[in-house]
């Protein structure tokens, strides 16, 4: 594992655990250089200051274009989804976009339903894949890189989870659309996780289920955390609300033992999409990636995964 990523993880502290519903968050600290002043994917469509959009040469979709047109970098997270144009996509891979500057962002489709234009550009959605797309996904693209350097992701599983999803709701959705699951239940999601707010200098969250550890994101900066929580901790509550009720778990042995883990993972290291390096981590029980920016971490995720992806 790369230096930089161990010592990110080596320096985790887990906070107190709350638990509802069987879902426990765990706060995640750490203390790491912030990297650079970067704008989250919502900060930036806001103030118009990121315009994402089908690509300009004919849409295809596995690909989308960003012109970040600010003074700043724009992060975007991996599973982050964006709303519009001719169907929704979530990013396969954590990006970050430089100030002034244009990329193609690897993405996949999370409504297979849809192919026709609703909108000029995209919108951040406010949600975020569930750990079960994520995973997925972090498998595929560990997986293409090495087989041909790219971000391709696992565009048939991921329609498949989508259709579960849908069937574990009882969704209808004439688009076949992620939003839509979300959506249904965003009332009953706002309850299980209402309470749960993020804490001053708090860099990610852990959440387990009964017990045992779904996944962890870290963010360099925590005020970048603080924008992108709500949407992280409803893509672990959105399953919960169709699971059959579990005991959840004060106690962080597991996911202690989770964290001690990934260090000894070994990855590969790669260009990014945007700035900085991608470094991939897959094994029989755990995929994952972080991206550094000029040997700082800005952003690393870590789902509990089996073979093929699927939990």
């Amino acid at each position: 594992m790369d230096s930089t990523i161990t010592a990110l993880l080596r320096g985790i502290r887990l906070g107190d655990p709350v638990g509802t519903h069987g879902l426990t968050f765990v706060p995640v600290f750490c203390k790491v250089p912030p990297g650079p002043d970067y704008l989250t994917l919502a900060e930036a469509v806001e103030a118009d200051s990121l315009v994402v959009t089908e690509m300009d040469a004919g849409a295809t979709v596995p690909a989308l274009e960003a012109h970040n047109v600010s003074a700043r970098p724009v992060l975007i997270l991996d599973g982050e989804e964006l709303l519009g144009a001719k169907q929704n996509r979530v990013l396969n891979t954590t990006v970050l976009i430089a100030a002034g500057s244009s990329y193609k962002l690897p993405v996949t489709c999370v409504e297979q339903g849809r192919w026709n234009m609703v909108s000029a550009r995209f919108a951040a959605s406010g949600h975020h894949a569930t750990r079960n797309i994520r995973a997925i996904n972090h498998r595929a693209v560990a997986e293409s890189l090495r087989a041909a350097g790219g971000y391709e992701g696992a565009q048939g599983k991921v329609w498949q989870e989508v259709r579960s999803l849908h069937a574990r709701h009882g969704v209808i959705s004439r688009t076949e659309a992620m939003y839509d699951a979300y959506e249904s239940r965003a009332a009953e999601v706002g309850e299980l996780i209402g309470g749960i707010t993020p804490l001053e200098g708090q860099n990610g969250l852990l959440a387990l289920l009964g017990g045992e550890v779904l996944g962890l994101d870290v963010v360099s900066r925590p005020s970048a955390y603080a924008r992108v929580h709500d949407k992280l901790a409803r893509s672990y509550a959105v399953d919960v609300t169709a699971a059959k009720a579990v005991s959840h778990t004060l106690d962080l042995a597991a996911a202690k033992q989770f964290v001690a883990s990934l260090s000894e993972m070994v990855g590969t290291e790669h260009d990014s999409p945007g700035m900085g390096r991608s470094h991939r981590y897959t094994s029989e029980s755990i995929v994952g990636s972080a991206l550094t920016y000029r040997r700082v971490p800005v952003h690393a995720a870590f789902f509990a995964a089996k073979p093929g992806g699927d939990r």
